[in-house]
């Protein structure tokens, strides 16, 4: 046992080397790693293990840890290898997705099948209707069925919670309605047509009232309150912002 020692880490093929054998050699370099590994009981960092390319129905497409990100773009269609974040849906070339329809997208269907819960990407059948997910992601994939990509048009994106608690209760992926803290106050006492506010708030008239102790007639009046005296209003709350384009990676 003291003689097996890993592989160096993976030497880099010159860039003409045909793409096939550059994936054939990096994924049996990682399944010898592997197996030190499993015998050493060494880190993968240790032993270099080397990511491959793999394929499916046909279609080459990666497994890469940028599957799935999600970027803004200065542009107005998305760039190769990113989808719209419009809320349109993948599948195979089978399953009649909207947005891409190929066995190219099983990368991102399966992280979004497994990540997001399905109340909130509810999955299709292959004819757009409300479906049940099987017993896998790979399955769904090959059953033809379709996954929604995430809709983050007109919308900020704002940090998972994930129990923290600043944002409790959220479920990763969710939707969340604009809100702002209460507004709350209180005036005691009588109020006459003369009286004036400023800022948001204003005087208003309110009828004549005779005060019982002199019997004179005199003017009442009340006080309203309006942010949009002094600030900036609409039916949302936002910051200030520029409008760009959202979209998600399904090929590495």
């Amino acid at each position: 046992m003291d003689k097996i020692k890993a592989l160096p880490k993976t030497p880099v093929l010159d860039s003409d080397t045909e793409k096939s054998v550059r994936n054939a050699f990096n994924d049996a370099y990682t399944k010898v790693n592997q197996l030190v590994k499993n015998l050493l009981g060494l880190k993968p960092s240790d032993i270099g293990a080397a990511p491959a390319d793999h394929t499916h129905e046909g279609t080459e497409h990666t497994h890469d840890e940028n599957i799935g990100e999600v970027k803004p773009f200065a542009r107005q269609t998305a760039p190769a290898k990113f989808l719209m974040c419009n809320g349109q849906t993948i599948g195979n070339a089978s399953s009649g997705a909207t947005a891409r329809a190929n066995a190219d997208t099983q990368a991102l269907f399966e992280m979004l099948w497994v990540d997001w819960d399905n109340t909130i990407l509810p999955i299709q059948d292959s004819s757009g209707s409300a479906a049940i997910r099987g017993i896998s992601a790979a399955d769904d994939f090959s059953a033809g069925k379709r996954m929604p990509l995430p809709d983050i048009r007109g919308e900020f994106v704002r940090a998972w919670d994930d129990g923290r608690g600043v944002d409790s209760g959220r479920m990763f992926g969710s939707w969340q309605q604009d809100a702002i803290r209460n507004i709350t106050g209180t005036y005691s006492g009588i109020l006459k047509n003369d009286s004036s506010g400023s800022g948001a708030i204003s005087s208003v008239s309110s009828g004549t009232y005779t005060w019982a102790s002199s019997g004179n007639g005199s003017s009442g009046g009340g006080f309203n309150f309006d942010a949009s005296r002094v600030v900036p209003t609409a039916n949302q709350n936002r910051p200030r912002n520029v409008a760009l384009l959202y979209c998600i990676r399904y090929l590495g």
